[in-house]
Order: structure tokens, then sequence, then C-alpha cells
């Protein structure tokens, strides 16, 4: 898209299209350390197969 885009396109497809979110600057309620996301493994899934 060519040119200036309206503040509606620009928030469509994006994680603002509508979401509640909540801001804060209070540092008692912000992260200071980023924890490495856990490997979820599909139980069910490994389950059935090994039943197969």
């Amino acid at each position: 898209m060519d040119g200036p885009r309206s503040m509606t396109a620009e928030l469509a497809g994006g994680d603002l299209d509508g979401d509640t979110f909540w801001i804060s600057w209070d540092p008692r309620l912000i992260f200071t350390d980023n924890f490495k996301a856990f490997c979820y493994s599909d139980q069910a899934r490994q389950a059935n197969e090994s039943a197969a």
C-alpha cells in the first residue's frame, strides 16, 4: 500500500485490533528476569502413536 495509512489499517491484523491490554510503569510489577520457554510435548498424541 502506498501513501499514509489510517490508524485502523495500521492496527488491523496486529495484536492491537480490539484486544484488551493493560500497561503499567510500576517497577514492582515489571519482571526483571526473562525465563526460557518450557518445552511441552503432546502426551496424548504420543500415547496414541505408541498404542497403534
